[in-house]
């Protein structure tokens, strides 16, 4: 055992660690109990800024600042509009100058057939659309949704002048009963313009409506308005499920909505989400460069750094608990659903979740690497792409005789008749192949950078595996690592295990570096 341990202090490489062991490729980096420590800090804050200054619609003082700036944003867009409209009637002869005038003139200039505020604006049966109103009707209409989906319901409902709504989880495409008579801004003349068109006119109508009606926000008020609602929000209202005697979650959805919850309120919960990540991003960029001296190309915030991944997932789990406390605090407290989901930041759950599902999709996929299928994964090499790679891997392939050093090593520690003389010089070649492998490893890094990113995975577990076999002292491990590289060069390795090895080197046939 000491001799073994002398072994290990000669690689500079930590210990293969019990995952490798089962075949699954380990991680090129861990996050440590600093990084822990972090990410948690970094969640905390980001939580106690929303608890404190977002709150819930139309109380935290982050709000009242959003709302400003997208007031600002409708004023100075609707402003472009008026100074490229080329209509010669209908189009206002003044420059619109106040919020209400440039939301009067995007109403008018943008005219949708889908905009009814009630269900007696529409041809529906009896019951339909019971419950909609001004301040939920934005929400109801599927063409208001500043989302993929909004954009295709909005071209459909322009091209056949219905109006698409969802009601107790249905879609519903019914025809409105008035026209408002109004010239469009844009129409166009072919398919292509016109979609184009369709396209302009479902922009100009979400920024009429995305800070309330012209009638909601006259100088001298201060009513909100209703706005839009963040993107996606309407498939809440696919979910009409709920207790029998209470209402639905669908129901529960719409009500959150109008307390305020629109898309000015979802930019508001972004901010603590924001600054959450870049809080974690802008700190793993630091320990990288001044830390762990990484170039700076490797300090680039992407998926690839598991450790990076994994402070994401704790900041944005530690901001959500915060948050998930602070909602049902406010829930229990008031006897309400709404008021506990009115508290609830969804862009943060989104966010989370989304972190999640990305991590376990990463991690199952390394199961690919037990059925070997690499090929299948990182796709095939052309000709000079293997020439250039082979080239890199040259001497690595020249240091696989270090196979054959690990067992006359492993036999040398077993057998009590050799002599010390012996042992020390097996080291010493054993240390020399080890440097050798170290220097071929940072000599592809550096051109690496440039060329073959689409096989990093494959080719960094093939190192990883030899290297991290080197010390543990286990020549499977090593080998297993020569198969891999040998597979994104189109070759087949003569044995992949230390049992073919030996029976390789017993057979007559040429061994081949």
């Amino acid at each position: 055992m000491e001799q073994m341990a002398n072994i290990d202090s000669l690689i500079p490489f930590r210990p293969l660690p019990e995952v490798c062991t089962q075949n699954v490729p380990p991680s090129p980096e861990k996050c440590d109990k600093t990084g822990y420590l972090i990410a948690s800090f970094c969640g905390a804050m980001a939580g106690l800024i929303d608890v404190l200054f977002v709150q819930a619609p139309n109380e935290g003082p982050l709000q009242t600042v959003v709302d400003k700036k997208t007031d600002d944003l409708v004023v100075k867009a609707s402003q472009l509009f008026w100074k490229h409209d080329k209509r010669t009637t209908g189009k206002n002869k003044k420059m619109p100058d106040t919020l209400e005038k440039c939301v009067s003139y995007l109403e008018q200039a943008f005219p949708v057939p889908y905009d009814a505020r009630f269900a007696k604006d529409l041809n529906v049966k009896d019951g339909q659309l019971a419950g909609m109103n001004p301040k939920n009707h934005h929400l109801l209409s599927l063409a208001h949704s500043p989302d993929p989906i909004g954009l295709v319901f909005s071209i459909i409902d322009q091209f056949t002048n219905t109006a698409s709504f969802i009601d107790k989880g249905k879609v519903i495409h019914a025809e409105p009963i008035k026209k408002s008579g109004a010239i469009p801004y844009m129409v166009g003349t072919d398919l292509p313009s016109k979609l184009f068109c369709g396209f302009l006119n479902w922009i100009g109508h979400i920024l009429s409506d995305m800070v309330g009606s012209s009638s909601t926000r006259k100088e001298g008020k201060d009513a909100r308005g209703m706005g839009v609602a963040i993107p996606f929000y309407e498939l809440f209202l696919k979910c009409n499920f709920g207790p029998e005697d209470g209402a639905t979650f669908a129901e529960t959805m719409i009500k959150v909505y109008e307390e305020g919850y629109d898309l000015r309120f979802g930019a508001t919960i972004a901010i603590p989400v924001v600054l959450e990540e870049l809080m974690v991003r802008a700190i793993w960029i630091i320990r990288q460069k001044f830390e762990r001296k990484k170039p700076w190309k490797e300090c680039l915030p992407t998926a690839k750094h598991e450790d990076l991944r994994v402070m994401l997932l704790v900041s944005n789990g530690v901001f959500f608990a915060i948050d998930g406390v602070d909602a049902i605090i406010h829930g229990v407290s008031s006897h309400s659903m709404v008021n506990a989901v009115c508290h609830l930041n969804l862009i943060g759950l989104s966010r989370l979740a989304m972190l999640g599902i990305k991590e376990i999709a990463i991690r199952l996929k390394i199961k690919l690497f037990e059925n070997e299928e690499y090929p299948a994964v990182l796709g095939q090499m052309d000709e000079s792409e293997k020439k250039w790679l082979a080239q890199m891997v040259k001497q690595l392939q020249g240091s696989m005789t270090l196979i054959g050093v690990f067992q006359q090593v492993k036999a040398a520690i077993i057998e009590e008749t050799t002599t010390r003389q012996e042992r020390v010089a097996l080291e010493a070649k054993l240390q020399g192949v080890v440097l050798e492998l170290q220097q071929n490893r940072e000599e592809f890094a550096l051109a690496f950078d440039t060329q073959m990113e689409k096989y990093y995975l494959q080719i960094d577990f093939g190192f990883r595996y030899m290297e991290e076999g080197l010390a543990a002292g286990d020549a499977d491990a090593v080998i297993r690592g020569n198969t891999m590289i040998q597979q994104v060069l189109g070759k087949t390795s003569q044995f992949n295990d230390s049992t073919e090895f030996d029976a390789l080197m017993d057979s007559d046939e040429d061994f081949k570096l």
